[in-house]
């Protein structure tokens, strides 16, 4: 398997499309917090471009209707080149005329984690990893089909496996807005501003206690347990939560779970929120 942007490069001219050429230097993958992304691609063929960070590139994936929540379906999954990891960020138009020409969303993101060795998966043509996404979750499989004479792309299946995140129908229907700024295709196509409220300020000081010599004998006063922890400030915004220490430090991806629940949580809304990162047992 050829692993590199050449082919991605060939194929794009730069001065006319506003895609990220990207960089043939790669780093190696750790297997904690790999990204994916889910684009929406209105392009000659609707479909949606599936990409999974692998070795400082996106493998991917044209799934032309789309991935499906039902273990029942199996989803006709074309890989193409290797995209730049910093697609991942991408959305917008492709001029036309250009390749891919047409509408980009982000659909959907996140991180996925392989339930084996990549490497090995990749040559044997099963590939199986848990996806934690705002919309895709829980276990999924690509599985390459024998190439037939003649064909130039290898075919997979994308599958949804059994899990407490199974449905009877495909379910993407539902979701018809980007998860980056809560337009719709048609919206994008258009260049109409981003939905989401922003926060309107990017940093605040942590509350502190203040330092008193006696415990207050009246009022309504209330006291919590101070639990040994890490401070965070959640700066929460268009479906993406950053998580940032009382030094500034970026933790997002130290609590990528918790980021996700807060995102999915806030639904859109933005909002900050100052506590206490701690990990609790039964007592």
């Amino acid at each position: 398997m050829i692993t590199g942007l050449e082919e991605y490069q060939q194929k794009r001219n730069f001065e006319h499309t506003f895609e990220p050429q990207g960089s043939d230097v790669y780093t190696s993958a750790s297997l904690d917090n790999l990204s994916f992304v889910v684009q929406h691609h209105l392009a000659r063929r609707d479909h949606y471009d599936f990409r999974l960070e692998w070795k400082g590139v996106l493998l991917s994936w044209a799934v032309p209707k789309g991935p499906s929540y039902n273990p029942s379906d199996k989803r006709l999954a074309i890989q193409v080149e290797d995209h730049p990891y910093e697609y991942k960020n991408f959305e917008g138009l492709i001029p036309k005329g250009e390749y891919g020409g047409g509408t980009v969303m982000l659909w959907d993101e996140g991180y996925w984690k392989p339930q084996y060795d990549v490497n090995d998966g990749l040559e044997k043509g099963v590939l199986k990893f848990e996806l934690f996404g705002k919309r895709l979750k829980g276990n999924w499989a690509l599985i390459r089909l024998e190439q037939k004479e003649g064909e130039t792309k290898q075919n997979w299946l994308l599958l949804k496996e059994k899990d407490e995140y199974t449905l009877k129908e495909d379910g993407i229907a539902s979701y018809d807005t980007s998860i980056r700024t809560g337009r719709t295709m048609q919206e994008i196509e258009k260049g109409t501003d981003e939905k989401f409220i922003k926060n309107p300020i990017s940093h605040i000081d942590v509350q502190l206690a203040k330092l008193v010599d006696q415990v207050p004998k009246s009022g309504d006063w209330l006291y919590e347990i101070k639990y040994d922890g890490y401070r965070i400030v959640a700066f929460v915004e268009g479906n993406n939560a950053l998580l940032i220490t009382r030094n500034g430090k970026d933790f997002s991806k130290h609590f990528a779970d918790i980021a996700l629940s807060l995102s999915s949580w806030a639904n859109g809304r933005a909002m900050i929120l100052d506590g206490e990162m701690v990990v609790t047992d039964r007592q």
